[in-house]
């Protein structure tokens, strides 16, 4: 059986799981650019 508020509450599922996906995108972003930054760094010392 399907609750009451299932037709209600989708939206805000997707958008929960839409701004945990951008997020999870922003911090391997964060990490990578570090990491080739770090890189850079490295080799011209």
């Amino acid at each position: 059986m399907v609750s009451i508020w299932a037709p209600k509450m989708w939206p805000f599922y997707t958008c929960i799981a839409f701004g945990l996906t951008l997020l999870a995108l922003q911090v391997l972003v964060i990490g990578l650019r570090s990491l080739i930054d770090n890189t850079h760094h490295n080799r011209a010392n």
